[in-house]
């Protein structure tokens, strides 16, 4: 299965990448430790943690230099937001998913819109490309009052969309839906169920992490499946 580079904005407070990476570890560390007691030591994805980084030997406004330059490119200033469709497309055409592919998660602190031509006035929560990469913002969890609650929503959201990125939950459950956006959902208790509106995604967090559940069973067992072919079909 190939490798997660996880990166984030200087916008994005310590407390949100903490929390965000928190997600990742419990989803691919769990499986990382599962494959590896049963033999299969590089079956599960490698995180490559970049942060917010920049290339120093390459000159000042080059291509790619540093993540601030997708920013800068994707940015726009009358809207005051990211353009997510225009970040997208650099993401999988940077030269490193060419020579090397992998799966992007990639933290805003800036306002995400999906296109220019989205209504005004509107952000979202965030912009997934199944299989490529996904970006989320963390600013529409910045109406959360309580700290603790919008970090903790912060690593749900983050662990729903890095399902989504890697393909969880399976088409070959029948019990999951699919949405008119492509996108698939668990009707368990789970990261990967749907949730639309922010007082929802508050309640489904908290209801989560009272169970001490990320992934639930059924998904767990899904991702299980997808590294485990992934590692059969290359060798």
């Amino acid at each position: 299965m190939k490798d997660l580079s996880v990166v984030w904005t200087e916008t994005v407070d310590i407390l949100e990448v903490r929390f965000g990476l928190a997600a990742v570890q419990e989803i691919i560390g769990d499986l990382q430790t599962i494959t590896f007691r049963k033999g299969f030591f590089y079956a599960a994805p490698s995180v490559n943690v970049f942060g917010n980084w920049i290339i120093p030997s390459l000159p000042e406004g080059a291509p790619y230099r540093s993540l601030q330059w997708y920013i800068d490119q994707s940015y726009d200033r009358a809207r005051r937001s990211v353009i997510g469709s225009k970040l997208l497309e650099l993401i999988v055409n940077e030269p490193w998913q060419k020579s090397n592919a992998h799966y992007d998660l990639f933290l805003l602190g800036q306002s995400l819109v999906p296109t220019a031509e989205y209504p005004s006035g509107q952000q979202v929560l965030a912009l997934s490309m199944p299989g490529r990469a996904t970006v989320i913002s963390a600013v529409p969890l910045r109406q959360i009052q309580d700290d603790r609650l919008r970090l903790f929503t912060i690593r749900r959201v983050v662990g729903h969309q890095l399902g989504h990125l890697i393909g969880v939950p399976s088409p070959s459950r029948p019990e999951t839906f699919l949405e008119p956006s492509g996108e698939r959902h668990c009707p368990n208790v789970c990261v990967m169920r749907d949730s639309p509106e922010l007082e929802k995604l508050v309640q489904m967090a908290l209801e989560e992490l009272r169970a001490h559940v990320m992934l639930c069973p059924a998904c767990r067992q899904d991702l299980l499946d997808m590294m485990m072919d992934a590692y059969f079909g290359r060798n």
